[in-house]
């Protein structure tokens, strides 16, 4: 009697075990994400900042890229706050919202833009990061020190 209870008890277990992460994986969320797709090579350039919501989830964001906190690395490799955020916010289900920000608005550095806003019925608040560098113009096809 005490193997078939094991057996039973295990088994129990096992449908428990597969309910859960079929629970965990088949109700997961599509990601949202920050990316930088197109970083600059010129001060004329902008740079091209994509927000995807492949979920496609009410989310309540800035309505351009001056809505986006930028914060730069300093020598001593700590961060400050270089622009702080001024934008009025919408609300969208966009799969893919783009954020075109003027390169000669920084300087060369090392950056974190951050985008923040509010997510879902509930307004879970959001905040995404992208790492951005920019470097110094080329003079003649060369680097500037």
């Amino acid at each position: 009697m005490k193997g078939f209870a094991d057996k039973r008890t295990r088994g129990l277990a096992m449908l428990i075990l597969i309910a859960f992460i079929s629970g965990c994986f088949g109700n997961a969320k599509a990601t949202l994400s920050l990316n930088v797709a197109s970083p600059p090579l010129s001060p004329d350039d902008e740079i091209k900042l994509v927000l995807n919501n492949p979920g496609k989830e009410e989310l309540f964001i800035p309505v351009d890229w001056e809505g986006i906190d930028i914060f730069r690395m300093d020598g001593d490799g700590k961060w400050f706050e270089y622009r702080k955020a001024g934008s009025p916010m919408f609300s969208t289900t966009r799969e893919q919202t783009l954020y075109y920000i003027p390169a000669s608005t920084l300087v060369p550095g090392t950056y974190k833009l951050v985008l923040q806003g509010r997510r879902g019925k509930d307004g879970t608040v959001l905040s995404l990061e992208a790492d951005l560098i920019v470097s110094p113009p080329a003079v003649n096809g060369a680097s500037v020190p």
